[in-house]
């Protein structure tokens, strides 16, 4: 059963997703927070573009996220994918690129609750998204956690 409660409403997590970052320009921000029954779901999509590379940002807060733990797993190649953990002062998550497709895609989990996605198709690794995300101000986005934390 989730736990009872709200999530951060989307406006305090759009400034997350900014108008440009890297030389990537940001599209249309979708933004939203829902309820359904007893779970709360906040999130905003963007995609941004650089020339032909196109990436896109999800934020997702849902109160069944909360205490979120995200294990850093092995990291691992073998012919058709590699992944590799990802660890921020701010986040910690894991790469993963299927080389066949190009398919690349980053998962973060931000103050143990947050999930943070950047995902690109025709990839050639792994490295402009990782650059991508180190360039988020995850450490800021803990803080809007922390601050809507209820108090005990």
């Amino acid at each position: 059963m989730p736990s009872r409660g709200l999530t951060i409403h989307f406006s305090k997590l759009v400034p997350f997703a900014p108008e440009s970052l890297l030389g990537y320009r940001g599209g249309a921000t979708a933004a939203s927070t829902s309820r359904f029954g007893e779970v709360a779901v906040s999130e905003i999509e963007r995609s941004y573009s650089n020339g032909t590379r196109e990436l896109k940002l999800r934020i997702v807060d849902t109160n069944i996220n909360r205490g979120a733990k995200a294990r850093l797993g092995e990291a691992f190649e073998n012919s058709e994918k590699l992944g590799k953990p990802l660890l921020t002062s701010s986040a910690v998550g894991y790469v993963e690129l299927e080389k066949l497709t190009g398919r690349a895609q980053v998962d973060l989990v931000v103050a143990d609750r947050l999930l943070v996605t950047v995902a690109a198709e025709n990839a050639d690794g792994t490295e402009a998204l990782e650059r991508f995300c180190a360039a988020l101000d995850l450490h800021a986005l803990a803080r809007v956690v922390r601050d809507e934390a209820p108090a005990p």
